[in-house]
């Protein structure tokens, strides 16, 4: 399973990534996340660790279908991952609440 992750980091950091691929590779990563079984705490550290490398670059790029891709992914995800999370919010640990400052900022830039 990690390596599906991984393929689908690498399409979401690929600067060369058309807008129409990284929309499609927000979705795939937000169904594998929703049906995969709880991972190991490792591989959630580190797919935590590789999608915000990735939301923090995406949020800020110049191409708007881009800007609003990752918003809408990160609003998909905070659905994703909170209600399975909300016992672990209150460490900050968790890959929704960790988003959250990303997904404020990301609304509150004039050019997104």
């Amino acid at each position: 399973m990690s390596e599906v992750f991984s393929v689908l980091i690498q399409y979401l950091d690929n600067p060369d990534s058309e807008p129409t691929v990284l929309h499609k590779s927000y979705q795939t990563l937000l169904k594998w996340i929703s049906v995969s079984p709880d991972p190991s705490s490792s591989m959630r550290d580190q797919l935590g660790h590789d999608v915000l490398a990735v939301v923090r670059k995406r949020v800020c790029d110049v191409r708007w279908e881009v800007r609003d891709s990752t918003v809408e992914f990160l609003g998909q995800l905070m659905a994703v991952s909170l209600p399975k999370e909300s016992a672990q919010c209150a460490s900050e640990d968790s890959l929704g609440c960790s988003i959250t400052p990303h997904l404020v900022e990301a609304l509150q830039d004039p050019e997104s």
